[in-house]
């Protein structure tokens, strides 16, 4: 179940639009681990992913900075793992947030490259993306496009999570 509550500003002066999302058994496939280890796995997230998008002076939306708090559940067949999830992300949008634009995004913590499309683990995944989806709203969806900087736990985790699910 997915809900969220957002308040919108009034101009492109006022504060950044900002909507909290309770996450309860949301469920993909996880591309990234599925291609590691050989098998599909699937992520479950349930916790609480906070939005905070920042427009240009023509409300044109051009950075955001996303937490998630949580746990996180990598599933492949009879096999599972959770762990705890905390993680900052912030992108940004150099040539506005229409469809097929880019995006420049860094996510920092645990979990949160998982989140982002990219490896399980703790540390920080920096990586550039393209808005593949916008909503009703003008909120720009991100999916990694190619992956610049990885500092941190996740080669290990990746071959970790590998090990226990399959």
């Amino acid at each position: 179940m997915l809900s969220v509550a957002v308040l919108a500003p009034v101009s492109a002066a006022d504060a950044p639009l900002t909507s909290a999302i309770e996450l309860q058994d949301v469920t993909f496939p996880d591309a990234y681990l599925s291609d590691a280890c050989g098998a599909s796995v699937d992520v479950t997230l349930n916790g609480t992913l906070t939005v905070a998008l920042f427009a240009d002076q023509n409300g044109t939306f051009v950075r955001e900075i996303d937490t998630f708090r949580g746990t996180i559940r990598y599933s492949a067949g009879s096999n599972a793992v959770t762990t705890e999830g905390s993680s900052v992300s912030r992108a940004t949008y150099p040539e506005g947030a229409s469809l097929g634009d880019p995006a420049f995004v860094t996510v920092t913590g645990t979990g949160g490259g998982t989140i982002a499309g990219g490896p399980p683990g703790a540390g920080q995944v920096a990586f550039e993306a393209e808005i593949v989806f916008v909503d009703s709203d003008g909120v720009p969806i991100t999916a990694p496009v190619s992956e610049l900087e990885l500092h941190g736990t996740f080669a290990a985790a990746t071959a970790a999570m590998c090990d226990a699910l399959t």
